[in-house]
């Protein structure tokens, strides 16, 4: 069976490569496992990297770009590495695997170049420097030797982390893939654009491994595509080709439907220098109109197929959804009167440790800084639950960064300090618009004061990037109208 279903999909076994920098001495192994797709175009695969005494394992998403090409997922998480971290050195195999049928197939690695002096450098010394040499060779390999791996066998790399990896709403670490939105269109319009300056940046777009732009040029005034989405999971993928004239690509695009407006950006942190972002719309069965209130029907016909707004989504960083914006991705939150801070450790952590914060604290407050400041509009976000939570973390290095969080004039945190770990907040809204304004209370050892929030209301995943300075805010403006009463009852 394992024969038959490898010769019907020519990506999963397992492939491997030795590469030695000197003849004399031993190789460096490279084996990458691949598993089964989900829906014929997202493949988990674990990546092991020896060298004697280094030993490396890690997770790492592959998808589909088309018959001859696999895109290489930005997060490669570190399931073990002994007895140093290579750290940030894994984003140097990113770009595509280009398959290539001869006697025994191959794939071929074809980066996209990071050219970053302080990247190439880093922790060269760290850990031990007796073991400077071997690092240096490791990171030779990473970012300039060809990796050219054979295929062994057609055995699709099996695990309990396969889950996690392709559903993402089931856990804090991102993989490239954003949390799933539900949405009632049939056809939705998708607006593509370059979110910096123009500067050749061109993508590839698929919807269900479909094309719909193939190497395409964006710009920041960008286009417009409407795109049809079947029943169920619709997966949208947006591919890099490249990092144009100024690195990374910083193409963007966005969803609107009737439950909000999605955003999905390769200018979120955890999707820098990513070769894809992946996006899933649930598209749902219209929800049916009780006809109890004869009067608002025979009044207003033409709203008998409207849907009530739920918000917008968008991604997670290796550590996080994206956990981002996630990008979004490729990210989203929201916020309760009730204030939990739920502290989340790790992918093996139970129930998150409740904090409670004294309800004292949400009084109102004078804070001078939101009108000796510039405050910048991040997202417009509609809801119709009153409780939303806010998810809040440092996606990169921990550095110092505390926040302040003002909602209505009231005073939610002060010097709420941003981690690695994910904390909660929740609150309650008002009906009608709601200002929640965020303020940098320092800027951190690593300037600006910079942090991933997800909003969740109901269905609703809604992933930001927060940036702040001395000079500016970030503000969320969220619209809470409750859900129409369909029973008949006032």
């Amino acid at each position: 069976m394992l024969k038959v279903y490898g010769q019907t999909d020519k990506w999963v076994g397992t492939w491997t490569m030795e590469y030695k920098p000197w003849p004399t001495t031993n190789g460096i192994k490279l084996q990458l496992q691949i598993g089964k797709p989900e829906r014929d175009m997202l493949y988990p695969a674990q990546l092991k990297v020896t060298y004697s005494p280094f030993s490396g394992t890690y997770e790492v998403l592959l998808a589909k770009k088309n018959d001859n090409q696999l895109g290489i997922g930005r997060a490669k998480y570190p399931v073990e590495e002994n007895p140093f971290h290579l750290g940030a050195w894994m984003l140097y195999l990113n770009g595509t695997l280009n398959y290539q049928a001869k006697g025994s197939p191959e794939l071929g690695l074809q980066r996209m170049w990071i050219d970053s002096h302080q990247l190439y450098m880093q922790g060269l010394y760290a850990d031990d420097e007796m073991y400077a040499y071997m690092k240096d060779l490791l990171r030779e390999l990473l970012s300039r030797k060809d990796i050219v791996l054979k295929k062994q066998n057609n055995t699709p790399w099996q695990h309990k982390d396969i889950r996690r990896m392709l559903h993402p709403e089931e856990d804090s670490i991102y993989f490239g893939i954003y949390d799933k939105v539900d949405v009632y269109d049939s056809i939705v319009p998708l607006s593509i654009r370059d979110e910096n300056v123009i500067d050749r940046d061109t993508v590839t777009l698929l919807l269900n491994g479909k094309p719909l732009l193939d190497k395409s040029y964006i710009s920041e005034t960008g286009r417009t595509l409407q795109i049809p989405l079947d029943s169920g999971i619709n997966i949208v993928t947006l591919f890099a080709d490249n990092y144009g004239r100024l690195p990374p690509n910083t193409g963007a695009f966005k969803v609107k439907t009737t439950t909000g407006s999605y955003m999905f950006d390769f200018s979120d942190r955890p999707n820098l220098y990513a070769t894809f972002l992946v996006a899933q719309l649930n598209r749902l069965p219209r929800k049916p109109v009780k006809d109890t209130m004869k009067a608002v029907a025979v009044n207003t016909p033409e709203k008998r197929n409207d849907i009530p707004g739920t918000g917008s989504a968008v991604r997670d960083s290796a550590g996080g959804a994206m956990k981002a914006s996630a990008g979004v991705t490729g990210p989203q939150a929201v916020t309760t009167a009730r204030t939990d801070i739920s502290h989340i450790q790790g992918r093996n952590s139970g129930h998150p440790v409740k904090d409670s914060i004294r309800s004292s604290l949400l009084k109102p407050i004078d804070d001078k800084r939101i009108a000796e400041r510039h405050t910048s509009l991040l997202e417009k976000i509609s809801v119709q639950q009153a409780d939303v939570t806010l998810e809040l973390w440092d996606d990169a290095a921990e550095d110092g960064d505390s926040i302040s969080i003002r909602m209505n004039g009231l005073e939610v945190v002060t010097g709420f300090p941003v981690k690695r770990q994910r904390q909660q907040l929740k609150v309650t809204l008002q009906q009608g618009e709601n200002r929640l304004i965020m303020l940098a209370d320092n800027l951190g050892s690593i300037p600006p004061n910079t942090a991933v929030m997800r909003i969740v209301a109901g269905t609703l995943r809604k992933y930001v990037t927060i940036k702040t300075d001395l000079q500016q805010n970030n503000m969320l403006l969220i619209i809470y109208e409750p859900e129409a009463d369909t029973t008949g009852k006032q």
